[in-house]
């Protein structure tokens, strides 16, 4: 009898504390919940007067296009707001006001609270200033960006090495200064896209950017870069499709490694100080490349490779002012595309023989200043 009482007692105990426990868990999600609601609403909230102060900071109410509605409470910022999308969870992933007129110091502080912000497109605006690490907020969120065309200054924070999900920096045409980072290399390995062209970036070319393998376009022209081209970025760049180099002091040699690229569509380097053949090598790009150009090196010497003839999507091929000798190859009247076929000021001789009437496109032929003589057909036209 004592025993079954005993038993009674234990299950009785049990039922209530499994009873207590299950009221437990249930009011303490419940806390967790309405916890979670209100952190939502209250990051929702700073989110939504981030995007006010970027507004008023950037002269909104005369932006190109539609103006925000921010004095209205109700209005959602993930609902039609021009140039705002937003992720499942409600909060700011896409801020793409590419030439709309903003105008103003860049908006700092706004930037704070984006903190999943993924791409970001303030191109072609009136945006000065420096940026600051608020940029940063978005750490490995942050997959495009694009400020090309504004009137930015100052080096970048260095804390921009936190964009491990980058694939496009694109910051053409401002004053931006300071050296490349070598950590960029290492922690952008997904960046497909690197243009900061027209800028005032020095230093030199950090080899850690060969960690770029999905690299397709790298164009650095127009800055104060100097020292060599690394051969690495050759040998791991094979899908990179354009190259511009040009307007620096770069020197060194035109690294073969080049020749790896699969797709090479142009490469540019005039306005440098390279010291180099042209490597027979690059031959290998074929039919894809269409502007090869790199006039005003005056140390750039030897001859025309023959191998350049597999380039018969050729369009623009200009050397001018460089140290080159030879003839120009035979092999070269496969280019039936080419406009404008520049030479002048080297030593090249020889004559364009006839063959070359494949250059029907021809515009501009220039070998002034050399040896080099031209065939003409009886009416005077190269092609006819």
């Amino acid at each position: 009898m004592f025993e079954c009482s005993d038993a009674k007692k234990k299950r009785e105990y049990k039922s209530e504390t499994m009873k207590w426990q299950a009221k437990f868990v249930f009011g303490w999600t419940v806390v967790l919940h309405c916890l979670w609601m209100s952190c939502e609403a209250s990051t929702k909230q700073s989110e939504r007067s981030a995007l006010i102060l970027f507004y008023n900071a950037t002269n909104g109410p005369h932006w190109k296009n539609t103006p925000w509605p921010i004095t209205d409470s109700g209005a959602d910022y993930c609902s039609g707001w021009n140039g705002v999308r937003c992720n499942a969870q409600g909060r700011l992933q896409r801020l793409s006001l590419g030439y709309e007129d903003l105008i103003g110091a860049f908006p700092n502080e706004a930037f704070a609270e984006f903190e999943q912000l993924e791409e970001l497109d303030l191109a072609g605006n009136k945006l000065s200033g420096t940026v600051s690490s608020n940029l940063c907020a978005s750490g490995a969120y942050l997959r495009k960006l694009n400020l090309n065309h504004n009137l930015l200054v100052g080096p970048l924070p260095s804390c921009v090495s936190s964009w491990t999900s980058l694939t496009e920096f694109k910051v053409t045409g401002n004053s931006f200064s300071g050296s490349l980072d070598s950590k960029w290399g290492s922690s952008w390995q997904s960046l497909r896209e690197f243009s900061i062209d027209s800028n005032s970036f020095s230093g030199t070319l950090p080899e850690s950017f060969s960690h770029w393998t999905n690299l397709t376009t790298f164009v650095i022209e127009l800055n104060d870069l100097t020292g060599t081209v690394p051969d690495a970025y050759g040998r791991s760049w094979t899908q990179v499709t354009v190259v511009s180099l040009s307007w620096n002091y770069l020197t060194g040699t035109l690294p073969p490694s080049f020749s790896n690229a699969k797709n090479m569509k142009e490469f540019v380097f005039y306005r440098n100080d390279f010291a180099s053949t042209l490597p027979p090598e690059y031959g290998s790009w074929g039919s894809t490349m269409i502007h090869f150009e790199g006039s005003n090196n005056p140390k750039l010497h030897g001859s025309f490779p023959s191998s350049y003839g597999a380039w018969t999507g050729m369009e623009v091929f200009k050397f001018t002012e460089c140290a080159l000798t030879g003839s120009i190859p035979p092999e070269y009247h496969t280019w039936h595309n080419v406009a404008n076929f520049s030479v002048w000021k080297n030593n090249i001789n020889g004559t364009l023989p006839s063959s070359f009437s494949n250059w029907k496109n021809i515009q501009d032929l220039t070998p002034a200043t050399t040896s080099l003589k031209v065939h003409c057909p009886r009416n005077g036209r190269l092609g006819a």
